[in-house]
């Protein structure tokens, strides 16, 4: 197996069926791959398993596809996973700021679902949780950060990028110094 120099790492599904179509140029005997739950992503799949080339999934699944399999981690588990680790933290009224990378991705919607789920389990309404989108950028989800705490300056804020989860209380939370 050898990395194929036409998969640039991409969120923009059309960019993924390009390069997948680059790759098919180069007679693979199969394709490992990951991206957003579209149907042109779905379609394209299906065209490359219909060729005979076995198709892999990974980080993100796409069920109902022709893939052959998929290869990760139990992206449900997961979102109940860090809700558990964040439920005992909080008091019942308290509300959630959960922030998922990408919601055109099946993991993210996944990931998401469990830990709403849990989050429920535990006693929190869906109203107290509020589910924001960063794109994978670092610098969008410190700013989605920052807003909630300027717009609600008693949010006893617990945040969980899931990608990399990270607690943190408001009371933590300290304006960085610009001079």
């Amino acid at each position: 197996m050898r990395p194929c120099e036409a998969w640039d790492e991409t969120d923009i599904s059309g960019e993924i069926v390009q390069a997948a179509e680059k790759i098919l140029k180069k007679k693979p005997a199969g394709i490992a791959m990951t991206g957003m739950d579209t149907k042109s992503v779905r379609d394209c799949i299906d065209r490359i398993a219909q060729k005979g080339i076995p198709v892999v999934t990974f980080n993100s699944d796409l069920p109902g596809t022709k893939r052959s399999c998929f290869v990760g981690q139990d992206l449900y588990r997961s979102g109940r996973v860090a809700a558990n680790m964040l439920l005992p933290g909080l008091r019942k009224e308290d509300r959630i700021l959960a922030v998922a990378g990408n919601l055109d991705y099946a993991a993210h919607n996944s990931r998401i679902q469990g830990f709403l789920d849990a989050c429920a389990e535990g006693g929190f309404s869906s109203d107290q949780i509020v589910i924001k989108e960063s794109h994978n950028e670092y610098f969008l989800t410190y700013e989605i950060v920052r807003r909630a705490l300027a717009e609600m300056p008693d949010f006893p804020l617990q945040e969980n990028s899931f990608t990399n989860i990270t607690v943190v209380n408001a009371e933590s939370i300290r304006p960085l110094d610009t001079a």
